[in-house]
């Protein structure tokens, strides 16, 4: 199939303090990322300290439902992660995976829109932009209409870890859902990670240890962040699964080791069907 890059319809409603929309095409096409760039009249430009301080947070919705919910400064670390660098203006969002080892393992995750009514995108700018300026490019393939229902998706969810104290930081709120691809922790004060599902250790690596695995598989951990991934093998299928067996886990429990007493913000990274 042929990739299309096309320029998308204007935002409505830029400006300081405001919530820009826009809604992409749907039909029989799936949609592999959305580039956005960004201009602003603030001193430096759309650097990265602008860029995070005035983007605060983006959605992209599914008929009304928020799919994926980030900051500017949380998606250029998760992209960092993966390789893709900060560039001036822009803000690359990937809904497939270019990094995934096979085309098929690529495509499979890309959001197809044959039974989708709207596909939105919000972006909260900060009240300090100063004539804040938004405009993007869709980058899909066209499909036909028989196979344009959409199928499994990457969906980032944003959950806070509360901590008070210096230690293990038992926590069970992640939910038992959809299957884990990664979880990214924005914090410098975790020491070591240790998950279990139904009592069978998943994970437990030190900082450093992580550090080193997700290296040699060729990504690049983020500064003051601590990265769980489970597919850091880039096999699309490589996931911590919620079902065994044709059941849900019964017990998904991680024990973050903490040097400060503080808390700290996840995005967790899940596939499976639109919420």
């Amino acid at each position: 199939m042929t990739r299309n890059v096309v320029e998308l319809d204007a935002f409505n409603s830029i400006g300081a303090g405001q919530k820009a929309t826009l809604d992409l095409p749907v039909g029989p096409l799936m949609h592999h990322q959305i580039r956005l760039n960004y201009a602003t009249g603030t001193v430096g430009g759309a650097n990265q300290a602008n860029m995070e301080a005035e983007i605060k947070k983006v959605r992209l919705n599914l008929d009304g439902v928020t799919q994926r919910e980030f900051s500017a400064a949380q998606l250029f670390k998760i992209n960092g992660y993966r390789g893709i660098p900060f560039r001036a203006g822009s803000l690359p969002i990937f809904l497939s995976h270019p990094w995934q080892r096979t085309p098929q393992g690529e495509d499979g995750l890309a959001w197809r829109m044959g039974d989708i009514g709207t596909f939105q995108i919000e972006i909260e700018i900060d009240g300090g932009a100063t004539n804040p300026q938004l405009e993007g490019r869709t980058v899909f393939d066209a499909i036909p209409r028989e196979n344009s229902a959409m199928g499994n998706i990457v969906k980032w969810k944003s959950l806070n870890v509360d901590n008070s104290a210096i230690g293990v930081r038992n926590f069970t709120q992640f939910a038992k859902q959809d299957p884990y691809y990664a979880i990214h922790c924005f914090s410098p004060n975790i020491d070591n990670v240790r998950i279990e599902t139904d009592r069978i250790v998943r994970w437990d690596l030190t900082e450093a240890q992580m550090q080193d695995y997700l290296t040699d598989q060729g990504f690049a951990p983020q500064t003051d962040m601590y990265h769980i991934d489970f597919g850091a093998t880039a096999r699309v299928l490589d996931v911590l699964d919620m079902q065994i067996g044709g059941r849900e886990v019964g017990t998904f429990k991680t024990d973050f080791t903490m040097a400060a007493a503080t808390g700290f913000e996840t995005i967790t990274e899940t596939i499976g069907p639109r919420d």
